[in-house]
């Protein structure tokens, strides 16, 4: 889910349909087949926030985007999601339950801010866990792999540290959904 400043108007979608039974064939085709959702996850505020919202959308394929990574997120836990607001009952579900994809990267560009190897690592092992396929976009442009003796910024060649070749064996992992 994208902000967006206020000037811009404040208003639902919109429907034209015209023909029989419109609502009854519009039913029978959700999720809509040719939506592919996503919400970004940049941290683990933003995280709890978006993916119930994701939860709720009837698309045919629901992503991650988390990019720019700025912190660790923990997509392991379960989450809770609302099933009937008007009787206020939630229940718990786990990513797999609905998330088909994983996007995760670094912020590029002059003022990229630093995103940590074992945080990408993490999204990657935790979808390996929940056999959700995960695709390493970029590590960024303030790409940091952490060690325990020391912290060093790597150098790459590809500006955005886009090139999957420089990546780290572990980060080399570009999978695609089976929608």
């Amino acid at each position: 889910l994208t902000y967006f400043n206020d000037y811009l108007p404040d208003i639902g979608p919109s429907w034209v349909t015209l023909g029989k039974n419109v609502a009854v064939n519009f039913k029978s085709q959700i999720p809509l087949p040719n939506v592919w959702f996503g919400v970004s996850v940049e941290n683990q505020a933003r995280a709890n926030e978006r993916i119930p919202l994701l939860y709720q959308i009837p698309a045919k394929l629901k992503f991650l985007s988390c990019e720019p990574l700025l912190e660790p997120v923990e997509l392991l836990s379960p989450i809770s999601v609302e099933i009937d607001e008007l009787i206020d009952n939630e229940q718990q579900i786990y990513l797999n339950d609905f998330v088909n994809w994983v996007i995760v990267g670094g912020e590029s560009g002059d003022k990229a801010r630093p995103c940590y190897y074992d945080w990408i690592l993490k999204v990657v092992k935790d979808c390996e866990v929940l056999t959700i396929p995960v695709f390493v976009k970029q590590l960024g442009s303030n790409f940091i792999h952490s060690t325990k003796s020391f912290k060093h910024k790597t150098k790459f060649k590809h500006s955005k540290k886009g090139n999957i070749e420089e990546f780290p064996d572990e980060l080399k992992v570009r999978q695609f959904p089976h929608p």
